[in-house]
Formats: structure tokens, sequence, C-alpha cells
């Protein structure tokens, strides 16, 4: 409570480049990013510091690869670029997370189409994440 305290006195007594309001994924970005860059910056919040939305999130980046299926494709390079943006800029909190798909018999679209889909979502993220991988029974 005393670091609080504190500074919330800063509030009153320093000055700052920006102040950030919102707590969030957003605002907590904003202000490391504009910190990054040398302003002085303040965050504040109404409560605790990712404590509503952004603490009900999945709190994954992604790079779009549902829009393949409706052929989005310069929207899904803009996510990629961006997500790729956020994995080089944060290491420490953002990082890869590979996941598992089942095909079963009958689905719309054939292993082949999707493993050429997963192939073309990588290309157009530069290649930047690990590659796809096909696992067969």
């Amino acid at each position: 409570m005393k670091l609080r305290n504190r500074n919330v006195e800063k509030l009153h007594t320093d000055d700052f480049d920006a102040l950030i309001i919102g707590g969030g994924i957003n605002g907590a970005a904003t202000a490391a990013a504009l910190a990054g860059k040398g302003a002085k910056v303040a965050l504040i919040d109404r409560g605790d510091f990712a404590g509503s939305t952004s603490m009900h999130s999945s709190n994954l980046v992604w790079g779009g690869i549902k829009y393949m299926e409706s052929k989005d494709f310069a929207l899904v390079r803009k996510l990629c670029k961006s997500r790729n943006h956020l994995i080089k800029s944060y290491p420490s909190t953002v990082q890869e997370i590979r996941f598992l798909t089942t095909i079963t018999k009958g689905f719309r679209h054939s292993p082949r189409y999707l493993w050429a889909g997963t192939w073309l979502y990588w290309l157009m993220g530069n290649g930047f994440t690990k590659l796809p991988r096909l696992l067969s029974p």
C-alpha cells in the first residue's frame, strides 16, 4: 500500500509526457511502448491493473488463421505481422504456442488442402514461427 500511495502522490508532484487511463492490455501495451521510446508515462486504472476485461481474455495473440478460409489474405498478413512484432518486442511475455488439431473423415476440406493452407499461412507470416507439421497415424 505504501508503494501505491507514493505513486499516487507522484501524479500530483511529477510531470509526465503521457497519462494512460486504463490498465488493461491496451493501456499497459501503450504505456510500455511509450516508455520504451523514452517518454515518462503514468498509467492509472480505477481498480487493479489487468483486473477487468484483460483478466478474462484468452491472453492469445494470433495471426488470424481463421481468415484463411474466407481468403481474406490482406487481413491475415496484417495480423501475422502484428503478431510477429509483439513476439519480437516482448519476448519474455509473448511466446509462440503450438496447437494440434484433428481432421475427421468427411471434414469439408481434405487433409492436403489444410496442409497447404497452414504452409501458406506460415509463409504469410514470413516464416517467423516454427514450421507447420503434419502428424499421421
